[in-house]
């Protein structure tokens, strides 16, 4: 295994810090501790610790908007477009540690902390769906529902998700294991679940 450049380590350690603590409480003493440097090795690599958080949270929303507009542009149909939306918005996410912990998190608290530069890369990703949503809207003669709040239950449900499984593995292994904690669903499986969900808000006043 490559071992890690100090800049590296900071990152790696500042993901977990960010997302088990949040952007506020993630103190920059601890986090040298946690990556085994000084803090003006930090300050050498990132100005301070915005630059840092955005650095971190930029790359991982850059890297989902990047691929869903990818995917779904090289698609013809407006369903095959949306179900490569929530699928590729589900394997970026998967793919970046703790990213859904820190986007939780920002939801939680109105995203009082969120970059302007994420900010937009999210922007892009939700352009692109209503996009899409609009274009499913037309071929079934229906009306394009809010676009803003199928995003927001997109993101909010795939972090869950990812997110919750310690403690739904706790209920099953502690209180219940037969209780409705999603055990046998995987993520893509989840995504494909979604997709037909936001498939179904199209079926009334469909054209025949």
């Amino acid at each position: 295994m490559t071992k890690l450049t100090k800049k590296e380590m900071i990152l790696h350690e500042a993901k977990k810090m960010f997302a088990e603590h949040g952007y506020a409480a993630t103190i920059m003493d601890d986090l040298a501790k946690q990556a085994g440097v000084n803090k003006a090795t930090i300050y050498y690599h990132f100005k301070d610790k915005a630059t840092l958080y955005e650095t971190l949270f930029f790359e991982a929303i850059k890297r989902i908007a990047d691929a869903v507009v990818s995917r779904t542009d090289a698609l013809e149909t407006p369903e095959e477009q949306l179900h490569a939306y929530v699928t590729t918005f589900a394997e970026v996410l998967d793919t970046c540690p703790h990213l859904a912990s820190i986007l939780l998190r920002e939801l939680a608290s109105g995203g009082n902390s969120m970059p302007k530069s994420v900010l937009k890369q999210l922007l892009r990703t939700t352009k692109r769906l209503a996009e899409i949503l609009e274009a499913c809207a037309k071929k079934r003669g229906t009306v394009c529902h809010e676009p803003m709040v199928i995003q927001l239950m997109i993101i909010s449900t795939l972090s869950s998700f990812l997110t919750t499984e310690p403690i739904r593995k706790r209920v099953r292994e502690e209180l219940d294991p037969d209780a409705p904690t999603m055990p046998a669903v995987t993520l893509p499986q989840l995504a494909d679940k979604m997709t037909d969900m936001i498939r179904a808000t199209f079926t009334e006043g469909e054209n025949g």
